[in-house]
Order: structure tokens, then sequence, then C-alpha cells
């Protein structure tokens, strides 16, 4: 708490973001970051940059049921954020039928990549054709993260080119991987915003909306696409 201004929730919000920013290779601030924006968003008086900080921090390790909750809370105050925000807000909610969404958007500028998996808001275990599919494939790689509060399972298809990321029974993402993805060149024509850039160890990724790509050498080695 800020010993300057101890009921400004802002500043609250911020220093919470800051210690995540602080997170090293073997410090992982994460959780703590989460735990004090959560507390701080449960105050009836919680700023919005509070409810959008905590949405985003929940969809980095991604965890969109999470997310959404705080989406959703802003969807209700749209009419008063800045554009930029509204846009993003919009486009994630699901709560909100009139919140005003990205017109830039249309059919053509979705993403030509094709999903083996239907994306569907259902648990895993619910849909057994899914299920039936991805045990076909290799056996899944199961992990439980107990300070991230994580558990699910990574399916594999067998020739390697395509991955399922599950967390606590609710698929979280998709990856598409090959040489025929297309390349970055392509990329800006499927999005109806500035892509976001960032540089990684083995690539760039840009991202946009519910999607990624890892480029090298101009190319798309793969794709990532988040369940929202």
């Amino acid at each position: 708490m800020s010993l300057l201004a101890p009921d400004n929730l802002e500043i609250q919000g911020l220093q919470a973001l800051a210690l995540y920013e602080q997170s090293e290779a073997d410090l992982d601030l994460w959780p703590r970051a989460v735990t004090r924006l959560d507390r701080l968003a449960n105050k009836s008086n919680a700023p919005p940059a509070i409810l959008y900080n905590l949405a985003r921090l929940w969809e980095i390790r991604p965890r969109p049921a999470q997310a959404r909750r705080y989406w959703n809370r802003l969807a209700y105050m749209s009419a008063s954020l800045p554009d930029s925000i509204r846009t993003i807000v919009c486009r994630q909610q699901s709560v909100v039928q009139e919140c005003e969404k990205d017109k830039s958007i249309n059919s053509d500028k979705r993403p030509p990549w094709e999903w083996p998996i239907p994306f569907k808001w259902q648990p895993l275990s619910e849909q057994t054709r899914v299920m039936e599919k991805l045990y076909g494939w290799e056996r899944p790689i199961s992990f439980n993260w107990y300070r991230e509060q994580l558990r699910g399972h990574i399916y594999e298809r067998p020739d390697g080119r395509f991955a399922v990321l599950e967390l606590d029974d609710f698929m979280q993402m998709q990856v598409l991987k090959g040489d025929n993805l297309g390349d970055v060149s392509q990329l800006s024509s499927y999005c109806g915003e500035s892509l976001r850039q960032r540089t990684l160890a083995n690539g760039i990724l840009w991202s946009c909306s519910d999607w990624a790509a890892l480029t090298f050498e101009d190319k798309v080695r793969e794709v990532w696409r988040v369940l929202r």
C-alpha cells in the first residue's frame, strides 16, 4: 500500500502491476500480483484500470474464464472507457449486446487457418467425440503447478503439427505448426487493428485478438489461438 496515498486504488493497482514486472526466471510474482489486484477489484469503487489489468494478467497464463469475469464488469461501463480500451473490452465481453465492437473486423479479416478441434466453452470431459480423438493422439503431457494453481494436459497429434492445451477440464489454446502457414506480410490483413509485436528467442510473435503467430525469417512457423 502506498504511504503517500494509502486510499488511492489506482496507485495500489500500479504497484501490483509493477510487482509482476519484477518477475524473473526463478521468481514468479504473477500469483502475488493477481492476488493483490483481485483484492482491489472486489472493492465497489475499483477503477476500470484495476479490472483491465487483472483481466490481462489472467489471460497471460491463460485463464479466459477468470478474465471474462472482469471483461464483463468493464463492459457495463464501456461508454466511459477510452476508445482503444472500449474496443478490446467489447470484443472480450459476453454480457452487453449493444457494446460497441470493432467494426473493422469482418469475414474478410478472418485468418485462413483451420483448427482440427472445434472451439467450445464446455468441459472437455463432456465432449465425448473430442476426447476420443484426443486420446487417440500421443499420450498427453500432464502438469500440476500448485503455486500457480494450474492443472491440465497438453495433447499433441502424432505428426507433431497440432496441439491442444487443457486447463481445469477446459480447452484453453490450440497450436498449429508447419511450413505452409503463410508469411509475415499476410498477417496484417487478418487483423482489424495494429498487430502487437514481441521478440522471442526463437522468432517474433505477432498477436491480434484471440490469435498469435510465431514467425522466423518472415515465415509463420506456429499459430496459437486462445479460446474466448
